[in-house]
């Protein structure tokens, strides 16, 4: 009998413990297709806390334009999203490509949007490309696993024409030494 509460005990306390921990240290990274490794330099510190996601494979039909897309998700220290960085429409083919902010003249070249998160899920702050300063994305390589390897620089100012959502909203990024692998999903 007494090996059997043991046995309950230590059951009970793994599944309590593991529980536990796991919510209240990692975001819900295990909602999204989070794959791959994202580093940079974000106004002279490191990007921390960073989730990437790639998607537009080749076969996915869904997808209403062309080339494939980069998500990169960043999480506070409380595990809520802080950020949002996308890069869309970059051709699927090695190369380097300037990039834009979403604009509908813009329909075929390259974007990128970043933006600030409020609370987890509502859209703070716009920021747009300095159209003076360098903005580019490379893709350095492409696998026949759907992997996708490459860098970026940008340079962004907040979008000015709305009014500021947070009062510690930077009026400009600058993000260098971008560094991304990932692997393209369908949607």
């Amino acid at each position: 009998m007494r090996i059997g509460r043991r046995y309950w005990c230590l059951i009970l306390g793994f599944v309590f413990f593991t529980e536990c921990s796991d919510k209240e240290t990692n975001p819900d990274w295990w909602l999204f297709d989070y794959w791959g490794e994202i580093t940079a330099i974000k106004n002279n510190e490191s990007l921390e806390r960073a989730f990437i996601i790639g998607y537009g494979h080749p076969s996915d039909t869904m997808l209403q334009h062309s080339g494939l897309g980069i998500g990169i998700d960043i999480y506070n220290e409380l595990n809520t999203e802080s950020e949002s960085l996308t890069f869309i429409q970059i051709p699927c083919e090695i190369g380097k490509y300037d990039l834009v902010s979403s604009d509908p003249n813009f329909t075929d070249l390259p974007i990128v949007s970043y933006l600030t998160i409020v609370g987890g899920d509502v859209a703070g702050d716009v920021y747009k490309v300095d159209t003076l300063k360098v903005n580019v994305i490379e893709i350095t390589e492409l696998t026949d696993d759907n992997e996708v390897y490459g860098t970026f620089e940008l340079n962004m100012f907040r979008d000015t024409s709305r009014p500021p959502v947070s009062s510690r909203s930077l009026d400009t990024v600058r993000i260098t030494e971008g560094y991304f692998h990932t692997r393209l999903t369908t949607r």
